[in-house]
């Protein structure tokens, strides 16, 4: 996999219809005036990027500054986007889906952090797990 650059048009594909048209009717000038996305997708990039680096697995996988791996990009469009809906003028809220969409998103990257997720080398490939195993009664736990 590789490090991708989170953007607007990331974003933008992860907002439903009426979100979209919130997001062009609220002119999607005025927001990149006041730098609304850009600080948003500065903000989302800078927490994916530290929950990966804070599994010192990663630390050697890290790409370039400002980019994320693509593994995530699911994860930081959902949490970009409900920052983003949260400045939109909008009369509804957040569904119960979305909020469930959200949750996902910040689970999966405390499994990144943990090492659950496994980030691909900047070669695509995920390095060999090596198992251990240990008897306690009967029983086999497989230690990663």
């Amino acid at each position: 996999m590789s490090w991708i650059t989170l953007s607007e048009n990331h974003l933008k594909a992860r907002l439903s219809r009426s979100e979209l048209e919130s997001y062009v009717e609220a002119g999607e000038q005025a927001l990149a005036g006041e730098q609304v996305v850009e600080r948003i997708l500065e903000q989302v990039t800078s927490l994916v990027r530290g929950k990966v680096a804070a599994n010192e697995d990663n630390l050697d996988k890290m790409g370039d500054a400002g980019t994320i791996p693509d593994e995530c990009l699911f994860a930081a469009c959902t949490i970009a986007r409900e920052a983003l809906v949260g400045s939109l003028p909008l009369s509804e809220g957040s569904t119960e889906v979305r909020k469930e969409e959200l949750r996902k998103a910040y689970e999966y990257l405390d499994q990144v952090e943990s090492g659950k997720v496994r980030i691909a080398d900047s070669d695509g490939s995920i390095p060999e797990v090596v198992q251990t195993s240990t008897s306690y009664g009967g029983e086999t736990k497989l230690n990663f």
